[in-house]
């Protein structure tokens, strides 16, 4: 995933390129199974991760879903769900990238919390989020953490420029 993010700063300007790659911290945080991780787990693989600028990529192997199953699956729920993407592209819903799926791309100041939404460990039905573990319990997901001491206006314009070329199927653009 490390080459692929520096073929991403690609269409980022030089100079953005140059100041991200000197202040960026890369890690994955591997999650085989949803079902049996908590929000203690959560909370001590993100223990050193705090007082910065962050941008985290969800993706998976394995997404067993078409964009049909999901509207209904998020229609049932009684919480705020994301974005469902590429409305017209049944392609994108099939197994992505080198069978990797990118579900979600994003950027936070509080890692912990906003992880702990999406995955569903955090019961707030007032923020979008994907929700994992409201209807996919058994997820086997990878999260790649980005973690920047930048000024945020940079931060966003590498969220924009990894979200381009990944195209999650969730969420919004930045």
């Amino acid at each position: 995933m490390k080459e692929r993010l520096e073929k991403l700063y690609v269409s980022v300007s030089k100079e953005i390129k140059e100041t991200a790659f000197a202040h960026v911290s890369y890690s994955e945080l591997l999650i085989p199974n949803l079902s049996k991780f908590s929000a203690t787990e959560l909370k001590e693989k993100l223990s050193n991760k705090a007082g910065k600028h962050f941008i985290y990529i969800i993706s998976t192997e394995h997404f067993p879903y078409q964009r049909e199953e999901i509207v209904k699956k998020f229609d049932k729920l009684e919480v705020n769900t994301c974005k469902i993407n590429d409305e017209n592209n049944e392609d994108k819903w099939k197994a992505s990238k080198n069978g990797k799926t990118c579900l979600y791309v994003g950027k936070s100041d509080d890692l912990e919390k906003r992880l702990k939404e999406h995955l569903g460990l955090l019961k707030a039905k007032t923020t979008y989020a994907m929700h994992l573990n409201e209807w996919w319990k058994d997820a086997d997901i990878k999260i790649t953490i980005l973690e920047y001491n930048l000024d945020i206006k940079y931060v966003k314009l590498l969220e924009y420029s990894i979200w381009n070329d990944l195209k999650p199927l969730f969420g919004k653009q930045a």
